[in-house]
């Protein structure tokens, strides 16, 4: 796209191009302002602390191809922009007007936020409704696919993957069924084919009506409809500890969200919405991850997917990454000791046991230790497994993460 600009620009227009590098930095950065006929080229370094891309605050270097390289220090990236701007009307002579590009480039076509799996096993009860089912599975994923949650854009190929399985366990009347459901999403880790799971729960305490002809409409200030209610709270969640996996608990408005479904659904007949049903329902999950106590559990998603798994492909930064990762897992035990006794960290740490195996193992004798101590105090169920952390040698050890 930069070469196409570059090489079309009209008279009087400017072309602006950014090249991350880590290494011969200021000469990859020229090469790529000659080859592709950019006026200024800004430089971000890989090498810089906190990396380029996800650092609240940064630096950059810009090259033209008569001036000196002008550095720019760290700052804010807000106001590293202005710095910017400015230094591009001084550098360039550009008036008020800066255009980074000019393409006559169709805008891409722009998904919703998820791309939810949902299948409908109807096993349990049977019958000759099979159309009806597939019917109800082909509604309940457009509903989920194509409603707008955040007010973010997304391209097609960052919608957040997920799943939800809907085991149906009675037909309670025509239209009205008890199920089971199984809620999974997962994202993808920097530069690997391998996707790492976010969450990973089984509801048993669906109850709802679904009518053909009944429009999906999900009202949000009110609870009108149990399947669609339990929907908008599972796609509410997902996306908040999706966002908390990426940057610091940029998905709390989505927990919060899940949350004012709760409170909306507490005089709802269906179970599953209030604190006495049960310790382990659709209450507690959204009770905890929205409390106070749990801020280090939200802090620690990001640190250990943003600043660790999602660095492992960097051969040079795999020690440090392990060490983000084990500090979050420290802080998790922290937050576990301080209100014990919740559902919510046995859960996520079930849903990645094999990936904290494989990367533990790696670990030093020390560490492999202290976190297998801090894994069997958090969930002392799996503890056979996490055992396995300290029974394998020193750099031995595999599965997700593991590098």
């Amino acid at each position: 796209m930069l070469q196409y600009a570059g090489t079309h620009k009209k008279p009087g227009q400017t072309v602006v191009g950014f090249a991350l590098e880590s290494e011969n930095e200021i000469e990859n950065s020229l090469r790529k302002l000659h080859h592709k006929h950019a006026d200024l080229v800004v430089m971000n370094s890989l090498r810089q602390e906190g990396g380029a891309m996800d650092a609240a605050e940064m630096g950059c270097t810009l090259l033209t191809a008569n001036h000196d390289p002008v550095h720019l220090p760290t700052m804010p990236k807000r106001d590293l922009a202005k710095a910017m701007v400015n230094q591009f009307r001084t550098l360039l002579k550009l008036g008020l007007l800066v255009c980074l590009m000019a393409l006559p480039w169709n805008p891409p076509v722009l998904a919703q936020e998820l791309n939810c799996q949902i299948s409908v096993n109807p096993g349990k009860v049977g019958g000759a409704d099979q159309q009806f089912y597939a019917n109800m599975q082909q509604a309940l994923t457009t509903f989920v696919n194509g409603q707008k949650w955040t007010s973010d854009e997304f391209q097609f190929q960052e919608r957040i993957n997920c799943s939800i399985s809907i085991i149906l366990d009675e037909r309670i009347s025509g239209n009205t069924f008890k199920a089971t459901a199984q809620i999974q999403s997962s994202r993808p880790v920097y530069n690997s084919a391998y996707t790492t799971v976010i969450f990973n729960y089984t509801d048993p305490d669906w109850q709802f009506e679904y009518n053909e002809s009944q429009a999906m409409e999900f009202n949000e200030n009110a609870h009108t409809s149990n399947l669609l209610s339990m929907l908008a709270f599972y796609a509410n969640l997902i996306i908040g500890l999706d966002y908390n996996s990426f940057g610091k608990e940029n998905g709390s408005p989505y927990l919060r969200k899940a949350q004012q479904i709760v409170l909306n659904a507490q005089n709802a007949v269906e179970v599953g919405w209030r604190q006495n049903q049960s310790l382990r329902n659709r209450y507690w999950i959204s009770e905890l991850l929205n409390n106070s106590a749990y801020k280090p559990f939200h802090q620690s998603l990001y640190e250990y997917h943003r600043q660790g798994l999602d660095q492992m492909h960097k051969p040079e930064r795999v020690i440090d990454a392990r060490r983000k990762m084990l500090g979050a897992i420290e802080k998790i035990h922290e937050v576990n000791r301080n209100k014990p006794g919740g559902m919510l960290i046995p859960l996520y740490l079930k849903a990645k046991i094999p990936e904290i195996i494989g990367f533990c193992s790696k670990a030093l004798p020390a560490e492999k230790a202290k976190v297998v101590e801090q894994l069997i105090a958090m969930d002392p169920l799996n503890q056979a497994e996490y055992n396995r952390i300290n029974a394998s040698g020193v750099g031995g050890g595999t599965g997700g993460g593991g590098r």
